[in-house]
């Protein structure tokens, strides 16, 4: 907010708008002081939002945002392309003997587009603890906050294996993504999946315990897109837990921080943004 109307600020210098707030002050020595007493009023509101830990707070959590908006963007385009290679009318792009160059390539695009939603993952998990320390201080929140970690991550298998997925791809290689079709459709047709082999995982000795509990309950190799769909699900909703209570306990510093700018902006006519 304080970066809009900083902006809105040096742009006014001389705006016709500006001179409807003086203009039938009849003489140029009352409109310069009309002119000085609205930058004057603007200048310190400017300088209490810019102090304000209602504005602290808000870009904060515009900056967690927009890690959020990050990972969920590498989402977007490894379902994308994960729907693409599974899609039934898209067989014949990739299965037939002159279009092994084309799998192949699309294997290692699920690759990248892997290595970047585990990337992004896990930065936000680290930016989340940074905000979590700075504005939910205090042994009962710090307590409350742990809590929902653990409860959905912490605790989960699934969690477990995505973190072991991540050291794998820093520590060791490449996933073992494969590409497959085979005749498992309702009429027995052929069905395309993009899977994760479930050997090559159970070879690994870097898994910890939740995710060795996960791999041991899997009967057949893993499909990636319900591995993806099922990790975003616990984000979504312990992002949805973490945005609401911040709201909560910082409620009133935001709506004081609000009512500034809209003082503020209201100087020159320049409606609320948020």
């Amino acid at each position: 907010m304080a970066r809009a109307v900083e902006t809105r600020v040096s742009h006014t210098m001389g705006d016709p708008s500006e001179e409807s707030l003086v203009r039938d002050s009849g003489s140029p020595r009352l409109v310069g002081q009309a002119n000085h007493s609205v930058y004057s009023e603007a200048a310190e509101l400017m300088r209490r939002i810019r102090a304000s830990e209602g504005e602290r707070v808000f870009w904060r959590m515009e900056a967690l945002a927009a890690t959020l908006f990050v990972f969920g963007e590498n989402r977007l385009g490894l379902v994308k392309r994960l729907t693409q290679v599974e899609a039934p009318g898209n067989r014949a792009q990739f299965f037939s003997m002159r279009k092994r160059e084309t799998l192949r390539l699309f294997q290692m695009d699920i690759m990248r587009l892997m290595h970047n939603f585990l990337a992004s993952a896990f930065t936000l998990k680290e930016h989340s603890n940074v905000l979590a320390r700075e504005l939910l201080s205090g042994q009962s929140l710090n307590r409350e906050y742990q809590q929902e970690v653990a409860e959905l991550f912490a605790d989960s298998a699934l969690a477990g294996l995505v973190q072991g997925l991540r050291n794998w791809m820093l520590h060791k290689g490449l996933l073992p993504v494969v590409v497959r079709l085979s005749a498992t459709g309702e009429n027995g047709e052929p069905v395309s999946s993009v899977v994760l082999r479930i050997d090559a995982l159970k070879s690994w000795d870097g898994w910890n315990s939740r995710a060795r509990q996960h791999l041991a309950n899997l009967t057949s190799d893993p499909r990636l897109c319900d591995l993806v769909d099922s990790y975003s699900g616990l984000v979504q909703q312990f992002h949805c837990w973490l945005e609401r209570r911040l709201l909560e306990v910082h409620t009133t510093a935001l709506l004081e921080s609000h009512e500034l700018g809209s003082r503020f902006r209201a100087i020159y006519g320049v409606p609320d943004q948020r």
